[in-house]
């Protein structure tokens, strides 16, 4: 038999999971309300409680109550690289790092525009996602394989890893821990040791 506080913890445990489930309330944000584009493809918080929104037109910075709308313009090289924001990654220094259809970008908070990001190897690439490992070194999926950020540099160099020349597209990326590295690509994954820079 169970005893009458059990029953009273069971009964009030029931009663707090279906009083917060009724105070659920979900609103729909689009372009109504300010966001720039309606297809939304990432969104992250900052440490301050803002809500980065990358989306197809744009990158939109919502503070609870209103957007302020970042977009690219070619003749400004401090705004973001290219409108299609694929990714928004906050790293553990609290920095934001924008990945689109053309490049990654460093948001800068004082002055509120972008720092862009060189590939060593080609003017122009293409960010799937961003992902920091235990080391705190930045790794980006790209469509040119995987890379990271050299800070000496502070341009993007390859990650030696084995992939196909036809199936370079990093879709997602995942470190495990032991720290291998799970590479998501258009076709498959891959699984990669950086303390011995081998794919296995």
């Amino acid at each position: 038999m169970i005893k009458s506080k059990q029953c009273f913890i069971l009964l009030l445990f029931f009663l707090l999971k279906n009083t917060y489930a009724q105070d659920l309330k979900f609103k729909h944000i689009s372009i109504d309300d300010g966001l720039s584009q309606n297809t939304v493809n990432s969104i992250a918080q900052d440490k301050k409680g803002i809500i980065w929104v990358g989306t197809l037109s744009g990158l939109n910075k919502f503070n609870g109550y209103n957007f302020t709308v970042f977009t690219h313009n070619e003749r400004d090289s401090t705004t973001i690289s290219h409108n299609r924001v694929n990714v928004v990654f906050i790293d553990k220094d609290g920095k934001l790092w924008v990945g689109t259809d053309d490049g990654l970008n460093l948001y800068n908070p004082k002055t509120e525009n972008f720092t862009r990001i060189n590939d060593a190897e080609r003017p122009r690439y293409m960010v799937y996602c961003i992902t920091q490992d235990k080391a705190g070194k930045l790794l980006v999926g790209t469509r040119h394989g995987l890379k990271y950020l050299d800070t000496g540099s502070n341009s993007l160099l390859n990650v030696p890893i084995a992939i196909p020349d036809q199936n370079k597209r990093v879709q997602s990326i995942y470190e495990n821990s032991a720290g291998l590295l799970y590479v998501g690509l258009a076709k498959g994954f891959k699984i990669y040791n950086p303390r011995s820079k081998q794919t296995l």
